[in-house]
């Protein structure tokens, strides 16, 4: 991009987008670093000797659960956004030297108690809800965890984290890079750029399922790759290829992060991987004693129909290609 472009283009942004995208930049280099390969705690198995009969954590348990956070927001119309934080603090948690964070990774239990105590935390924080105790304990976990284990839970959480729980998601990066898009589409197509923001998002929390992706890759360019596949999902009368370029370009001159980029890349590709043919899944909840199941497409935002969701017993989820029902505590 020339100097003349670039000249344009920053008085044509906002200071405070600029500012906050180079905030968060900063912030995932830094205090909220994407977090290592902690499951490899759990496979070199330190105590192996004391617990033989306990299996190991792996990838899949971590994805189960991260799924079914998702599920639970969709299910009680709460933005997504707050699934996303709590995988954000349940992965960092994880790859402290807490004593309980080691122990959750050598115990189903604690590492299911971990993550609800990280998304009731999000919920908290980053939702702005008042959570109910006896909710948490009697309904969310079906009585398997009494209300003082889930308190010391995420006291210990908190701890852990030095109560850093504003750190940038994929999302918050998604919305700040939309406010680089070419004027023309935010003037004349503004249903497309709704709607390239609400795949991208999708997009993004797919990756946040895969564990290789989240210890190797910043935010920033999980949601790039997000963008980018949800770009490629339009057409060109929908959006020019050039108006993708200028887009592509801002990104990149602001903020550093490149399509080029081999992160970028990668993460780009699995994502296409891991959302082929735009599938749905199900999530069954009991409202008034009947049974009733809400799809949830991939590329929409994943919001059940009925307005008293907040008063339904959630009481299982089901997940693609399965017939039986999974509760949702499931260890």
């Amino acid at each position: 991009m020339s100097d003349h472009h670039q000249n344009d283009l920053l008085q044509q942004t906002h200071p405070l987008v600029i500012e906050h995208l180079r905030t968060m930049l900063n912030q995932e280099q830094t205090t909220y670093r994407y977090p290592s390969d902690f499951l490899s705690y759990s496979q070199r198995r330190p105590l192996r000797s004391r617990h033989l009969d306990v299996p190991s954590i792996s990838e899949d348990d971590r994805r189960a659960m991260c799924q079914w956070g998702m599920e639970i927001v969709d299910a009680c119309q709460i933005d997504r956004s707050a699934a996303c934080c709590a995988i954000s603090y349940f992965d960092r948690f994880l790859d402290t030297n807490s004593k309980q964070a080691k122990m959750a990774l050598l115990s189903k239990r604690i590492f299911q108690l971990s993550f609800i105590s990280c998304l009731v935390i999000a919920l908290k924080c980053r939702a702005g809800m008042v959570i109910d105790s006896d909710f948490v304990s009697g309904i969310i976990c079906q009585n398997l965890y009494d209300q003082e284990e889930l308190f010391e839970a995420e006291r210990e959480i908190l701890q852990a984290l030095q109560w850093r729980v504003n750190g940038p998601s994929p999302r918050d990066f998604i919305r700040y890079f939309m406010e680089l898009m070419p004027s023309i589409i935010k003037v004349n197509s503004p249903e497309l750029l709704a709607r390239l923001t609400r795949m991208a998002e999708t997009r993004a929390d797919c990756a946040l399922l895969d564990y290789s992706i989240v210890t190797s890759t910043p935010p920033s360019a999980i949601a790039l790759a997000a963008v980018w596949s949800a770009m490629r999902s339009t057409t060109v009368k929908e959006f020019h290829p050039l108006d993708r370029l200028a887009f592509t370009q801002s990104i990149d001159m602001i903020t550093g992060v490149s399509i080029d980029d081999r992160n970028v890349q990668l993460v780009h590709n699995s994502i296409n991987d891991l959302v082929p043919g735009e599938s749905t899944y199900k999530t069954r909840v009991s409202f008034d004693g009947v049974d009733q199941f809400d799809n949830h497409p991939l590329d929409a935002s994943a919001k059940c129909s009925s307005p008293h969701l907040l008063h339904r017993e959630i009481c299982y989820t089901q997940f693609p290609e399965s017939d039986d029902p999974m509760p949702l505590c499931y260890f």
